[in-house]
């Protein structure tokens, strides 16, 4: 606990004490420090030196922070030689995953201020076999949380207003709907990979709805599990576009995106390069269960 800030880290309780002990923590003279500072050692005992009120700001409340806080750090000992370390509460392991972050973001969100359509569509996409960090991007998708330009100028960081275009039309607003679905060049991208889907491009005007028609077409958990990769990687990818187009000025090629796009399922697929090339999404699915080669071009 040499490190440990007595006032402002979560070491003791749901919060830092300074917002659990208010009166206290501003009561005159109190300085914040380490753990180890507000105590000593002696004969092997740990003592707690007590933050005491100041007498012009003594009153119910504070009495009540400075006796509740004493109680509670009479049952705290130190462990001697000890070194300091951060644990993750909300797993019973004290380890950190991206499951358990999850679980507590889900908690804490108002769930039930969510319409049904997208509870379900985030409990598919957290059940989607895809890198921890497509599924964290997706999930800030879906929850409509990403810094599109929108939402940069509503925060006021970006303060001009010419600044809220897409990258990559220039034609409108970008807001997270424009830019993942009505595009001209996304919608391009879109269309492309439902070829490839053997699926027909229709208009959604939703992206919840939109990931959702994603868990349709094959029947059985592993099929739709599959097409939502590839809804989660087209997204991902022109996310990756639209950025580097933006920052870095690269130009924008549909064809080599799309192309990348069937790539990264196919890793994701776990299927054969050889089997891979010349397949359409729909002779994947059969290929993945050891069906015979298909003719279609990629």
């Amino acid at each position: 606990m040499a490190t440990t800030s007595f006032w402002k880290a979560r070491w003791l309780g749901n919060g830092t004490l300074a917002q659990q002990y208010p009166t206290l923590f501003n009561n005159e003279g109190i300085e914040d420090g380490s753990v180890v500072e507000h105590g000593w050692w002696e004969g092997g005992f740990w003592y707690w030196h007590y933050p005491k009120l100041n007498a012009l700001l003594s009153g119910a409340t504070g009495e009540e922070e400075e006796e509740s806080l004493k109680n509670i750090l009479s049952e705290i000992q130190p462990i001697p030689g000890a070194m300091d370390k951060c644990v993750w509460i909300p797993n019973s392991e004290k380890q950190f995953s991206v499951l358990s972050f999850y679980n507590v973001i889900i908690q804490v969100e108002d769930t039930g201020q969510l319409h049904e359509s997208t509870k379900e569509a985030l409990e598919l996409l957290w059940e989607t076999k895809v890198p921890s960090k497509i599924k964290i991007f997706n999930w800030r998708l879906l929850l409509d949380k990403l810094p599109t330009s929108y939402h940069l100028i509503r925060r006021n960081i970006i303060p001009d207003v010419m600044e809220n275009r897409c990258p990559l039309c220039a034609a409108s607003e970008e807001n997270t709907l424009h830019l993942f679905l009505n595009c001209p060049t996304t919608a391009t991208v879109w269309k492309q990979v439902l070829t490839w889907l053997d699926r027909e491009h229709s208009i959604q005007i939703d992206i919840i709805d939109h990931f959702l028609s994603f868990n349709t077409t094959f029947k059985g958990k592993y099929g739709k599990n599959k097409e939502r990769m590839v809804w989660m990687d087209t997204t991902w990818s022109v996310w990756r576009m639209r950025n580097d187009l933006l920052f870095n000025s690269i130009e924008v090629d549909v064809g080599e995106l799309v192309f990348n796009i069937k790539l990264v399922s196919r890793l994701w697929l776990g299927i054969d390069r050889k089997k891979f090339i010349g397949c359409t999404f729909y002779s994947l699915i059969n290929v993945y269960g050891l069906s015979t080669p298909c003719a279609h071009n990629i």
